[in-house]
């Protein structure tokens, strides 16, 4: 064996001992590299887990008040913003506040004198009182100084710089322009008297649809999907009824393009007078032609090139000769019954029904009828469960006698409850239901009326560069806005707060509620002659339209003398709202009638707010001509002097928040 010398063990110890620390050396730095790679992937771990960092557990109440806003209605839309109540008053007025303030001489109403006037009534549309177009009746004066008749010729205008002549929304005089000739005024009244018929019409086929609307969807369930064969008796005198109604309507479209007519032979005296017939001017003409057809006729060679109206012409002749075969066709198949008997063959009815309605062109709550398999149980039954389910049967129609009139006048829907609806076997009782005519998509009569309206809205009168000459009465248009649900505006008679309902009586922002109060004017004029003459003061609230439109008539109010408090030399009453109707007056329109004080919690209803959203509405101020008396009026040029002060309120309770004292800085 080979001997180890002590060197050489010394020497691989030695040696040993360098392999030991080389690897330990090189363990330490591996351990450093780790070391190393472990703190950067630490660091860069931490940025990344520090992008979004976040704070919790913060309690946090947001508080919200209720509010019922108001601007003066310029035809825009309303905004506001910091600093609206620094803006001088005619800017003010136009932002939501809780405060139109309308002194200012710029909107003209210390220029205005009422003078006595009757409110020009149109009629009823869907249950609601309608105003004119004009809005008030002024007398015209015969020869013995009598009143001779009234006529709605007024505009609304405002003041542009000294004199009544702008159009728009705001604060508008109401009165006469003397400066329009009887022909422009004649073609402003064809226009209205146009517009007035197209609404008629829609109103009767409407009015006819909601009578029969249920015997028409009876009929067409149980023939087009229970497969009947024949139909009550009962249900197609009924639908007979009804026919004459929509011969009314039809009426209207023809007076309508008569309207049409009027406008174009004022047109063409303004063109060339000489087509004229026998020399005589476009009123003489208008006068002597008072139906369409003596119009036409009257009128013949000058209508040649008119091709919107003979197109027009020619379809309201064809819709009248369909409603007048159909008239005939179901008198004809009910005349051929005996006399117990109670059901009509669907085949002896059937075309004059689809005249009425085509059936094939209904949708049933969303389904075309005709693509309905009423051989297949299970999907009828599908359909009838929706229908149940949806809890009511909803018919479209497109084709027909109704949809054609809607091509002109808009769709209309009836709503009705179904005394009893069986389909296969299913029988239910006062099931609700409504049928909907909309406009065809290829009218067979309709469109070329549609043309004629676009037409005739074109048509110039000059009442846009017409200025006023007499004022009757004023109209104040306003904007509303609350963040309430469920609510409506109401009238504020007595005094409130318009902002905090701590503030006592005498804080600034202490409202007046709503009255009228008059100084008398001329010396010798006695307070019981102007109490009678306050009486007859009428404060209409109705929807914001424009000089050629209807409007809808919310409420009427009238001062309460009965409770009015004199001064040395004034009286001040308070606005209280009245029932009222109106009474055919023979030619002169209608009379007002004013009845008792209204009651109860809606007593002071104006119109419904929607939440959250800007809506309008009108203050036409008048004097009444049939409550006034002449021994009432003052021999000066003014009787009375005063003002009318406005508060509104919401029917939803309205909570302020709590501010600090308020701040009023001063008007630039």
């Amino acid at each position: 064996m080979r001997k180890i010398s002590k060197g050489m063990r010394v020497m691989n110890k030695a040696k040993k001992r360098q392999q030991t620390m080389k690897h330990k050396l090189f363990a330490a730095v591996a351990m450093l590299m780790v070391s190393a790679i472990m703190v950067v992937s630490s660091s860069y771990a931490w940025f990344t887990l520090s992008t979004a960092p976040e704070v919790t557990g913060i309690q946090t109440s947001v508080g919200a008040n209720g509010n019922l806003e108001m601007a003066l209605y310029n035809g825009t839309t309303i905004t506001s913003g910091v600093g609206d109540s620094t803006k001088p008053d005619l800017e003010r007025n136009v932002t939501w506040g809780n405060l139109v303030d309308l002194s200012n001489e710029a909107y003209g109403l210390n220029r205005i004198v009422l003078k006595p006037s009757r409110l020009n009534y149109y009629g009823v549309i869907d249950g609601q009182h309608m105003a004119g177009a004009s809005l008030l009746a002024t007398p015209t004066y015969g020869a013995d100084g009598r009143v001779d008749k009234l006529e709605a010729n007024t505009l609304a205008k405002l003041l542009e710089n000294t004199t009544w002549s702008g159009i728009g929304n705001g604060v508008n005089g109401i009165g006469n322009a003397s400066g329009m000739s009887d022909e422009q005024l004649a073609l402003r009244q064809a226009k209205i008297d146009f517009a007035n018929n197209i609404s008629d019409a829609k109103v009767g086929a409407a009015n006819s649809l909601n009578t029969t609307g249920a015997k028409l969807t009876a009929m067409a369930v149980a023939v087009k999907m229970d497969g009947a064969t024949t139909v009550a008796k009962a249900d197609v005198e009924a639908v007979l009824a009804t026919v004459d109604a929509l011969l009314t309507a039809e009426g209207k479209l023809e007076t309508a393009l008569l309207n049409y007519l009027q406008a174009m032979v004022l047109n063409i005296e303004s063109v060339d007078a000489s087509q004229l017939p026998g020399g005589v001017n476009a009123l003489t003409v208008i006068a002597n032609n008072t139906t369409l057809e003596d119009m036409k006729n009257t009128m013949g060679t000058a209508l040649t090139a008119d091709t919107t109206f003979t197109a027009a012409y020619d379809d309201v002749t064809a819709l009248k000769t369909t409603l007048t075969a159909t008239k005939s066709g179901l008198e004809t198949a009910l005349s051929g019954l005996g006399v117990d008997e109670t059901e009509v063959a669907w085949s002896a009815i059937s075309g004059s029904m689809s005249n009425l309605v085509d059936m094939d062109t209904m949708v049933l709550n969303g389904t075309p009828i005709t693509s309905i398999d009423t051989s297949n149980d299970d999907a009828v039954s599908n359909l009838i469960s929706d229908i149940f389910n949806a809890g009511g049967l909803e018919l479209t129609t497109t084709g027909g006698v109704y949809s054609e009139i809607s091509n002109f006048t808009g769709g209309f829907t009836a709503s009705f409850k179904l005394p009893e609806l069986t389909v296969k076997g299913m029988t239910v009782k006062n099931f609700p239901a409504a049928m909907t005519a909309q406009p065809n998509v290829t009218p067979q009569y309709g469109a070329a009326l549609t043309s004629v309206m676009a037409t005739f809205a074109a048509k110039a009168t000059d009442a846009a560069s017409s200025a006023l000459t007499d004022l009757y009465g004023y109209k104040i248009d306003l904007a509303f806005r609350t963040n309430a649900a469920g609510s409506y505006l109401k009238l504020q008679t007595a005094e409130t707060d318009r902002i905090y309902s701590q503030n006592g009586a005498g804080s600034e922002t202490w409202g007046g509620g709503s009255y009228m109060e008059f100084e008398l004017a001329t010396v010798g004029y006695t307070k019981e002659q102007a109490k009678d003459v306050m009486s007859a003061i009428r404060i209409v609230f109705m929807a914001t339209a424009d000089n050629d439109t209807n409007a809808a008539i919310y409420a009427i109010a009238v001062l309460d003398m009965d409770n009015c408090v004199e001064s040395a030399n004034g009286i001040k009453a308070t606005l209280k709202m009245v029932d009222f109707e109106f009474i055919a007056d023979g030619s002169n329109g209608y009379k007002l009638n004013i009845g008792a004080d209204k009651t109860g919690d809606e007593a002071n209803k104006l119109m419904d707010l929607p939440q959250s959203q800007q809506t309008t509405m009108s203050t036409l101020v008048y004097l009444d001509g049939d409550y006034v008396e002449n021994a009432d009026v003052a021999t000066g040029a003014k009787s009375l002097n005063g003002k009318l002060n406005l508060q509104f309120a919401s029917s939803a309770d309205l909570t302020p928040m709590d501010y600090s004292d308020l701040q009023t800085p001063a008007n630039p």
